[in-house]
């Protein structure tokens, strides 16, 4: 729920096209040439926080994010689940599937 609504948001079907929005840390606003070159088609915009950024993927406001700086699992373990209840997933700079095990 936002603001009283119910969201109904589904990322796994969605692609990158023109037009659809990429989040990234407020570091991608230091190179916009460059992170506007790696997130094309979209478009790129920085956000303060990688908590918020996450929800407003999950909440179906933009179709990734991704964040230029390192993350511990307290800053995106909510966003993780809130991306879970969308059909999303979080990936660490490899690729993978993110895991809390040790």
């Amino acid at each position: 729920m936002r603001n009283g609504k119910m969201l109904f948001s589904r990322l796994d079907h969605l692609d990158l096209m023109p037009g659809s929005k990429v989040l990234m840390s407020t570091a991608a606003a230091s190179k916009p040439e460059l992170n506007s070159e790696l997130c094309a088609p979209t478009n790129f915009i920085p956000m303060p926080s990688i908590a918020y950024l996450l929800a407003l993927v999950a909440a179906g406001d933009a179709i990734a994010g991704a964040s230029l700086v390192p993350v511990s699992a307290h800053d995106v373990v909510a966003g993780h689940a809130l991306l879970i209840g969308a059909r999303g997933v979080l990936l660490d700079q490899e690729g993978a599937l993110i895991s809390y095990e040790s």
